[in-house]
This record gives structure tokens, sequence and C-alpha cells, in this order.
């Protein structure tokens, strides 16, 4: 394994990881909200907002430690 690959696979690995943290913190009260009040939810655009977290980690990042200095 190159060194390419190993940065490629940190890379989705730091990104893996902050989404979930990401979406733990900001969406999931209100997911679990709207599932419970049998409201309409999209479950195909929640994958895509955790993939979209995954492939621009860096720029949410630098982001949130502007706008709100912390992660």
């Amino acid at each position: 394994m190159g060194i390419e690959a190993l940065l490629v696979v940190s890379y989705c690995v730091i990104g893996f990881v902050l989404s979930f943290y990401w979406f733990k913190r900001d969406y999931e009260e209100e997911y679990e909200r709207a599932d419970e009040n049998d409201e309409p939810i999209e479950r195909g655009m929640v994958g895509l907002l955790l993939l979209g977290f995954i492939a621009f980690w860096p720029f949410v990042l630098i982001k949130n430690l502007i706008k709100h200095k912390t992660l």
C-alpha cells in the first residue's frame, strides 16, 4: 500500500468520524423528533448529508473553527 492509498483511507476515516459527530451534535434530535411524530423523513437525504460531510469535512471543520471556535 502506497502513501497515496494511506492518505485517502485516513481522509475517509477522519471524514466518517467527524460526519457522525456533527450529525449527532446538530441533527439527531430533530431527526428523532420528526421520526417519532410520523413526519415525512427523507432518509436518502440524510445519507447524502453524511456523504457530503465525509467528502467536504475540511471545509466544514474550518467553518466551525472560524464561526463557532469549536469542532
